[in-house]
């Protein structure tokens, strides 16, 4: 509902997209932004109503969050449009994934390309892996 794209809003990134299929989720998403957004230091701040599966990646994306929200055949999918992305536009790209329970349903393929780069406890339980990929 826009808490991981209000608090990455808060910091100076040039833009931040959030991605939602639901359209009730994405209208309580845009509304929570609404309430919050003088207190943003990122100003250009979206949500896309899209299949995360089925979403173009733009290609100046530098880092992107999933909360084990989707696995398998969707994930591979997601991952397989990150790396198209980074491919058509070389840069740095980090991958964060909180509780990545997820990640065990792709093959190792589908991750060979990322290099993790640590994992930390999350404080309010759980833990995030970080991984890099690219120049």
């Amino acid at each position: 509902m826009g808490r991981a794209v209000v608090l990455a809003a808060t910091y100076p990134f040039r833009r931040v997209i959030g991605v939602e299929a639901s359209a009730v989720l994405n209208a309580v998403a845009r509304e929570n932004i609404d309430r919050v957004r003088r207190r943003l230091v990122c100003t250009d701040v979206r949500i896309e109503e899209a299949d995360a599966a089925e979403y173009a990646v733009p290609d100046d994306v530098t880092h992107v969050y999933c909360y084990n929200a989707f696995s398998g055949a969707s994930l591979a999918r997601v991952l397989a449009n990150l790396r198209a992305s980074l491919a058509a536009a070389p840069r740095r790209l980090t991958l964060i994934f909180k509780n990545p329970v997820c990640l065990d349903t792709v093959s190792a393929e589908d991750l060979a390309w990322m290099t993790k780069r640590g994992e930390s406890p999350s404080r309010y339980g759980g833990h995030y892996v970080i991984y890099e990929a690219g120049a």
